[in-house]
Parts: structure tokens; sequence; C-alpha cells
């Protein structure tokens, strides 16, 4: 793919979406099953880094799609805040609504306006009731104040050459982390100096290397994917909040790359649904959010007279399914509708 050669739908990052959703999930229900059934599984925290992953993939199609090409900076502005914004202000929306009607339903709710207002614009604020947090009021949305700022840089490499693009996204996202490196500052200016910012960087290398047309074996890929897997499992382990961008990213960076160019293996019913829930990330992403806690409530009572060995695969396989089936019903109810009036109405 070449930078003057329209973009193109690649299934393989569909399904790596997928992945990254699910991951997301399982790590929530875990950390619901310690909650209502006091049952703690080890090393749980591997599945946030569905989100880290998330990133990389983000790095990639921004250099695929836009970066590596001449598009506008005031037209990928749009589009993304046409892709973000709507179903995120929904979702917010929809939790402000409960805050003020029925707060007692949420156990970290807020009640600071100015705390919904910096949500609406995607900028990180301290959680009133969460210490040491900069969590917006629907909590995943964290990730969306990284990835808002990572388009804000993009937007403004597009004015450069394009030769000069990645040195400048280069230069901000390996910059800060750096700074934050050493100076190792608090409060909003870590939030935004965070080795997380390198996850973005690590995609558009991804993509340069794409976009170049080299060709990659199935064996290549496959060892490249596997030898992913186990770092993740491995080294991986002793990943935290701090290292993420390291030892979680690096494994997941070197799945994505294997991934790319790894044939596929799922085939008809099992490949369909990989790639609806790809599709389905987004609203899938934020809704668990609203989902999973009422789930884990009615799941607990449910499950709470049989064996733990019984109890512990339903009750979390139960709430990744009411998940999935939350996430699908939200983008065909509200994603997918949303998104076909914006490209009608930015076409027009």
């Amino acid at each position: 793919m070449t930078g003057g050669s329209p973009p193109r739908t690649i299934e393989s990052i569909q399904h790596l979406r997928a992945l990254a959703a699910l991951g997301v999930v399982v790590f929530h229900a875990l950390a619901l099953l310690g909650d209502r059934l006091n049952v703690e599984v080890p090393h749980k925290e591997l599945g946030a880094a569905g989100v880290d992953l998330f990133f990389i993939i983000s790095g990639f199609i921004m250099w695929v799609t836009a970066i590596n090409r001449d598009e506008t900076p005031g037209r990928f502005a749009w589009k993304r805040i046409l892709r973000i914004v709507p179903m995120y202000w929904l979702i917010t929306s929809f939790v402000l609504a409960i805050v003020l009607i029925r707060p007692q339903l949420m156990n970290s709710a807020s009640r600071d306006p100015f705390h919904f207002i910096a949500s609406y614009f995607f900028v990180a604020w301290p959680h009133p009731t969460v210490d040491g947090r900069f969590w917006p009021p629907v909590i995943p949305g964290w990730t969306l104040n990284y990835e808002m700022f990572f388009y804000a840089v993009v937007t403004v490499s597009l004015f450069l050459p394009r030769f000069r693009r990645i040195q400048f996204i280069g230069v901000i996202l390996a910059g800060l982390p750096f700074v934050g490196a050493f100076l190792k500052p608090t409060g909003i200016a870590a939030f935004y100096t965070d080795p997380i910012l390198l996850e973005f960087f690590y995609g558009i290398i991804l993509g340069t290397q794409f976009t170049l047309g080299r060709e990659q074996g199935p064996r290549a890929s496959w060892a490249m994917i596997a030898g992913g897997v186990v770092l993740l499992f491995t080294v991986g382990l002793f990943g935290n909040d701090h290292n993420r961008g390291i030892l979680w990213a690096i494994p997941l960076a070197l799945v994505v790359q294997g991934a790319l160019h790894a044939p596929a293996l799922a085939k008809g019913a099992i490949r369909a649904g990989s790639k609806l829930l790809g599709d389905a990330s987004y609203s899938l992403y934020l809704t668990q959010f609203v989902v999973l806690p009422p789930s884990a409530m009615v799941m607990s009572k449910l499950v709470g007279s049989l064996p733990l060995a019984v109890a512990v695969p339903v009750f979390v396989g139960g709430l990744v399914l009411l998940a999935v089936a939350g996430g699908i019903a939200a983008y065909f109810l509200a994603e997918r509708p949303i998104l076909r009036a914006a490209q009608a109405w930015r076409g027009k």
C-alpha cells in the first residue's frame, strides 16, 4: 500500500480489535469476581493489556489512513471527531442522567460538574472519589483522553511535509515520556508524560513497514505471534501501570506485526463473528462500564449456591457474554446509525 493508494480494510486488524476488547472485558469481569465472590485470579491484570493493543492498532491505522497520505488536517480532525465523540457523549450523558436521578446505583459516582465538562472535552481530570486516578465519569474513557491527544498531534503533523511527519510525531510521543521519566511530574503532567504514549508510536513504526509492501512469510509471521504471546505471558507478568508501555506493548507489537501478514485460520461463523466483534469493539469497550456492574449483581445471586468450581466460570462467562451482547446491540442501535448519519452530513 503506497501513500497514494486508497485505504483498505485489513481483516487481521479487526480480529485484533475484537481480541483487545475481549481482553478488557475479561479483566473487568475478573475484578468483579473478586468483589462479588471474593475469588482472586492471579495476573488478571494482563487482560488490561487490551488497552495497549488498542493503542498500537490506533497508531498503525493513523499511519496507513492519514499520516502517510495526503489527508488534510481539517478533514482528518473531523473524521476522528465524528468517529469518537458522538458515542462517547451518548454514554457519558447516560451516566450523567444516572448520577442526577439515582446516584446510589453507581459506587464511584462523580457529582463534580467540572469533572463531567472535562470528560466531554477529553481532558484528563482527577476523579473526585478515586484518589490518584485521572478517570472520567465513564471510567474506560481515560484511554480516549490519550487517543484524542494523539489525534491532535497527528492533526498538527499533517501541516508538515510527509517526510517530516513521523519525525514530529516521534519527538512528541517519545519526548514526553522521556521528560516524565527525568522530571517525575505529578498530577495532570504525569498523565500526559506517561510511557503509554509510546504505544501509538510503536503502531506507526509497524505502519511504515506495512506500507513499504515488504512480504513476510507465514513461518515468520507465526513465529512473531508465538514470540509475542510467550513474552506477554512471561515477562508481561511483571507489567503494571508504570511499565506497561514496554513489558506489555512490545510483545503485543510483535503479535500485531505477525498478524498483519499471517494467513487467516478461522473461517465461516467464527471468522464472521470475530470481524463483527472487531467492528463493535468501540461500543463494547464503552458500554461494558454500564453493563457489567448490574450484570455482576444478578450473576452473583444466580451462582451464589453453586460450588466455586462451577460458579467462577459461569459468573465470568456470563458477564463476558452479557457485555458482548450489550456492545453489539449498542453498535447496531446507536454507533452504526450515528456513523452513517455523520457520514451523510459530512458528505453534504
